[in-house]
């Protein structure tokens, strides 16, 4: 048994009544206390399943262009335009020489 002292009564009965306050609601949100971080974990999970279908969508497309470009490619009716890639290519640098030769001529004539 421990001696108290009667001035100390009353803040010690106040110090019992916050003591079981905080206690009720210690219990009352202990449910609660994991919200937040299920939240986040449901808006991680969202996000990632978003982004994989988002990233299926892609690849699937991908595919399909791919696809689509190689039947053009095995096409009988552009068989006339096989290496017309190149063609293009070499006329290019052909009308940029030219280009070049024609600049020449200007800068002898000036």
């Amino acid at each position: 048994m421990h001696y108290i002292d009667k001035r100390y009564k009353k803040q010690l009965e106040e110090f019992e009544a916050i003591k079981e306050y905080t206690c009720k609601a210690v219990l009352e949100n202990e449910p609660s206390i994991s919200i937040i971080r299920e939240w986040k974990e449901n808006i991680r999970q969202t996000l990632i399943e978003v982004k994989n279908e988002f990233t299926d969508w892609i690849d699937t497309f991908t595919n399909k262009f791919v696809k689509s470009l190689n039947k053009i490619e095995q096409s009988r009716e552009l068989v006339n335009f096989v290496g017309e890639d190149k063609r293009q290519e070499l006329r290019l640098i052909d009308m940029q020489n030219k280009y070049h030769e024609i600049l020449k001529i200007f800068f002898i004539i000036q």
